[in-house]
């Protein structure tokens, strides 16, 4: 290890590099590479390599090698590299990668690992918006990801990969949202409630829902409360009342829901809705103490299934 770290990165590229093109799985300086660029380390660390990595062959070699006969041991090393790598997302799709990905995933549906590695590479790639509305067309891929959550509701690590994908997938594209919606909806709520002790994917099933209805159509949220999501965000707000982050996440959500059938005025200023009078008598937040936002901690205690007519 400490051998490997005293190298140049580019030397360390070249090495890497060398061995993938000679398909050696065993190789210290793989290991070596993921170990010391781990993004739960180090967030930045191969940012800053920007330079040397885009002048190197590194990802050329690993996007023409994805779909080796090895697979999916070989997948299983590639995508992690390529996860780990940002400014690059067009790059790789134009190499296709996405469609390399998807289809490994399809030929090894029953095994988690596969799945979650090629979660992480295609959330990490949705990240770029031109990516996001190619992937969005590609309805399979959603209908996989979304049959894959219900074939391991409780592999906690593939629902919030699969949240995470969910949620790059739909920032400011209305078609994603459409296309995820119904599709996704029902095996999330399911997801929530199988593993509501995890903050972890309580956290990322709640930021999907977020960017899945900010800027949505009424008609597509309405349809989203009909699969039972005001429940679960009861449910995620009962069980962490002491989370101020998982309570606020959870109320911005509730505030989406809600807003469109007039409710939400109720539930964060207790005040019942007041249909004649002007906009800003209900929804502007500064106007004095009748129209603050009480602490989260208190909209979480107004909000039961009883007060939500559940």
């Amino acid at each position: 290890m400490e051998d490997f770290k005293k190298l140049s990165f580019r030397r360390q590229l070249k090495a890497v590099t060398k061995a993938i093109s000679a398909m050696d799985l065993e190789a210290s300086s793989i290991k070596l590479f993921l170990e010391l660029y781990d993004p739960g380390k180090d967030p930045d660390s191969l940012a800053k390599h920007h330079r040397a990595l885009k002048a190197s062959n590194l990802l050329d070699v690993i996007s023409t090698n994805l779909g080796a006969k090895e697979a999916p041991a070989m997948f299983l090393i590639f995508s992690r590299i390529l996860a780990l790598v940002d400014g690059y997302e067009e790059d790789l799709f134009a190499a296709d990668v996405v469609d390399v990905t998807f289809d490994i995933m399809q030929q090894h549906p029953g095994n988690p690992v596969v799945q979650i590695s090629g979660l992480k590479l295609l959330s990490n790639l949705s990240q770029d918006e031109a990516v996001r509305e190619a992937i969005g067309f590609e309805e399979e891929i959603i209908e996989h990801v979304s049959n894959t959550m219900e074939l391991f509701p409780i592999e906690t690590e593939l629902v919030t990969s699969a949240c995470l994908f969910f949620s790059n997938l739909s920032v400011d594209c209305v078609e994603n949202k459409q296309s995820i919606g119904l599709s996704a909806t029902p095996m999330l709520i399911s997801s929530i409630r199988l593993n509501i002790d995890d903050p972890l994917v309580c956290q990322a099933a709640l930021l999907m829902l977020k960017n899945q209805c900010t800027g949505s159509m009424t008609e597509l949220i309405n349809d989203m409360v009909d699969t039972g999501v005001i429940g679960v965000l009861s449910l995620v707000l009962e069980s962490y009342k002491s989370d101020v982050d998982m309570i606020s996440l959870a109320v911005d959500c509730a505030f989406l829901f809600e807003l469109p059938f007039g409710h939400l005025c109720y539930l964060v200023t207790d005040v019942p809705p007041q249909p004649n009078s002007p906009p800003d008598n209900v929804f502007n937040l500064d106007l004095g103490d009748r129209g603050q936002r009480p602490e989260a901690a208190s909209v979480a205690a107004r909000l039961t299934p009883e007060r939500m007519g559940l």
